[in-house]
């Protein structure tokens, strides 16, 4: 085999190899194409193994249920400080994650449910007193999901639960 064939097999080698992308279960993903326009493909792939050119490449988004947990320190309506531990558990719509791509982005945690999601507890704990607490934390669990899901219904994200631990 002469150098050129050998030169060639390995760049035939280099190219072929990792060509490809895997999608985990519990994720979904959408193709980029380098090379097209436009660039990302609408289509939303499930799990499996996809091959793909070099320079093209799969955003893979977590479409399971996640949760954040968070310490937050309120105010209560008689103006006493509490921290508070609260939770919410929340999946991105699977069906708009070119919608939720393109507006949004993979930050849509940061960008938009932790801090919606600490200004509605900060607000509701504001409208009850210190000992009433504890019997109505349902109640502020409630509000806060139901405002949190009024929300983002539209941003392509779904909230399952809040609990205050």
């Amino acid at each position: 085999m002469g150098s050129f064939q050998r030169l060639c097999a390995l760049a035939a080698a280099l190219v072929l190899v990792g060509c490809g992308a895997s999608i985990q279960p519990g994720s979904a993903g959408l193709k980029y194409r380098a090379l097209r326009d436009p660039a990302l493909g609408t289509t939303i792939y499930g799990s499996g193994y996809y091959p793909l050119w070099a320079w093209n490449r799969m955003i893979v988004y977590d479409v399971t249920t996640q949760s954040q947990t968070m310490q937050i320190h309120v105010l209560t309506k008689d103006n006493l400080h509490v921290p508070a531990t609260v939770t919410v558990t929340y999946h991105p719509d699977r069906a708009k994650l070119y919608q939720l791509h393109t507006e949004i982005g993979p930050n849509y945690y940061d960008e938009l449910i932790g801090p919606a999601f600490v200004t509605l507890v900060r607000g509701e704990f504001s409208q009850h007193l210190h000992n009433d607490l504890s019997s109505e934390s349902s109640v502020i669990e409630s509000q806060v999901k139901s405002r949190l899901q009024e929300m983002f219904k539209s941003r392509y994200l779904i909230i399952d639960q809040v609990a205050i631990n």
